[in-house]
């Protein structure tokens, strides 16, 4: 009788160990999994001062179909201030607006980008209008403003899918 009662201790305590290690081990993917911030931010460009007419950026080799999900993103700098429900960017003053983006590919093809949502207030993002072969080569990305805004920095955002790059 008293070694069954062994037994049974013996089992709950192995049972509450496992339990732990689990409990240890599950915490400890979380930390090391990229859900905290699962993109990559590839810079094509910092400190733009965006206007009416074209900026040219040199984007060749730099835009690459990498991860599940491909977007272009602008960290844009304060007063202006991005509205996630209207999906455009603020100025101070109230006026809704968003920028004109366009890529262009090495034959000299253009492919259109619209915006599609924020990562944050302060970070919109563009998505290709149309679906785009990845084998596609990008040499340029077009950007222009009809109000003028700073921009800390443009990306080629995707989410990370576990690929090395």
């Amino acid at each position: 009788m008293n070694s069954s009662l062994l037994t049974f201790e013996t089992r709950r305590i192995i049972s509450v160990l496992v339990l732990i290690c689990l409990v240890i081990a599950s915490s400890g993917c979380t930390i090391l999994s990229p859900t905290q911030y699962p993109y990559i931010d590839d810079i094509l460009a910092e400190d733009v001062t965006l206007g009416d007419t074209w900026k040219e950026i040199n984007v060749q080799g730099k835009i690459v179909f990498h991860g599940d999900d491909r977007f272009l993103s602008l960290f844009i700098k304060p007063p202006f201030q991005g509205d996630p429900a209207n999906r455009g960017i603020r100025r101070p003053e109230g006026e809704l607006f968003n920028p004109e983006i366009v890529l262009v590919d090495k034959s000299g093809r253009r492919f259109e980008l619209s915006q599609k949502g924020f990562l944050g207030e302060m970070r919109p993002f563009f998505y290709f209008v149309e679906k785009v072969d990845p084998n596609t080569e990008f040499v340029t990305l077009l950007i222009r403003s009809d109000q003028e805004i700073s921009v800390r920095k443009v990306t080629w955002t995707y989410v990370y899918a576990w690929e090395p790059r």
